[in-house]
């Protein structure tokens, strides 16, 4: 069979496809109630705008190796064969609406969908050199979308459904196969699968209860909060899955803090100035604005990092925000910051020993 024939196969292909289309479209219309030809008119533009140009493209273009240029001609066609298909009435507001609007839409949607699809693929090459999923979400939207804003809430929420959902099976410490053989890695927030358990089960009943109470008032309201503490629930169970897959480790002149979802941070061991650990660290309102903290009012912190100038960090929720202290909650706070200092530069020669 040769490469014309094979063309013009598709190409009838298209057209009884395209006929199918337009002839469901105009039985539609035609069966639809009068209060409900607006609607219906809707989906016949949304066909003709969208659903014959695409099947043009994937049917004909996409195999003579076209580019989405060429399916403006079948759009344009199906478009003046919708308007002839459309009542009277439904020519005027819906019309212009959509024949200004549409276009545009389909531009936004498939220049969102090819980036969603480059950004697919990174995470896919990615993981083939990063076994952790996390890190190599990280490192996508550090090389392909950036830091900052909309961006950081947006990495954040990618961890959120990744450990809620995608993390599952998973062992504990995978993440040290992609560094150093040996890495220093230290726990934190064991023992908290109880505390994790009982503010679940309470994010539940307040779900219900203030579901069923807030719709006396207004449902949309109720679902509003509903979404709210889902998402809270998502982010509690996020959260815990994380703090038991990754660690605090040393490695690589790097201290790697991955404290859960609430505090991320790579920080050279150069720009640490001290570290020092105690039963519980208070810290009063002027430095909290320079301060990031990794725990919780279960939990307080017990380890104190000093930083010799300001540093980012990634908070709650993924902001970032730039601290000189850093307060941990570490299972074995003294352990952890006697080998932090014995990996200082500044570190005397008696405390390498």
């Amino acid at each position: 069979m040769t490469m014309t024939s094979v063309s013009r196969g598709r190409l009838f292909g298209f057209l009884a496809a395209a006929c199918l289309v337009l002839l469901a479209d105009w039985f539609a219309i035609r069966a639809s109630a009068a209060d409900d030809r607006a609607f219906v008119a809707f989906g016949v533009l949304f066909d003709a705008a969208l659903t014959v140009p695409l099947l043009y493209y994937f049917l004909v273009v996409r195999r003579r190796g076209g580019g989405w240029k060429a399916v403006l001609p079948a759009a344009a066609v199906a478009l003046l064969a919708a308007w002839f298909m459309l009542p009277p009435q439904t020519r005027g507001a819906v019309w212009l609406f959509e024949a200004v609007l549409l276009p545009l839409e389909i531009a936004i949607i498939a220049v969102e969908l090819r980036f969603v699809w480059r950004i697919v693929r990174a995470y896919r090459e990615e993981r083939r050199r990063e076994a952790d999923g996390a890190e190599a979400i990280r490192t996508v939207f550090r090389r392909h979308i950036g830091d900052g804003g909309i961006k950081a809430l947006l990495r954040h929420e990618s961890l959120m459904l990744y450990y809620a959902f995608g993390s599952w099976g998973r062992r504990k410490g995978m993440q040290s196969k992609v560094l150093e053989p040996g890495p220093l890695a230290f726990t934190y927030g064991e023992g908290s699968l109880a505390a994790t358990i009982t503010f679940v089960v309470i994010v539940l009943v307040d779900t219900v209860a203030m579901h069923l109470l807030i719709g006396l008032w207004s449902h949309i309201a109720a679902w509003v909060t509903t979404i709210l503490n889902l998402w809270l629930l998502l982010l509690l169970v996020a959260d815990y899955r994380a703090s038991r897959l990754q660690r605090v480790t040393i490695a690589d002149g790097t201290l790697r803090i991955r404290y859960g979802l609430k505090l991320q941070a790579d920080i050279p061991l150069a720009a640490i100035a001290s570290a020092q650990a105690a039963s519980e660290f208070q810290i009063d309102s002027s430095q909290r604005r320079t301060s990031a903290e990794g725990a919780t009012f279960l939990q307080p912190p017990n380890v104190r990092i000093d930083l010799a100038e300001l540093r980012q960090v990634e908070g709650l929720l993924g902001l970032p925000s730039k601290v000189d202290k850093i307060y941990l909650a570490m299972d074995q706070p003294r352990a952890f910051a006697e080998e932090l200092k014995r990996h200082l530069p500044n570190a005397e020669p008696t405390a390498r020993t």
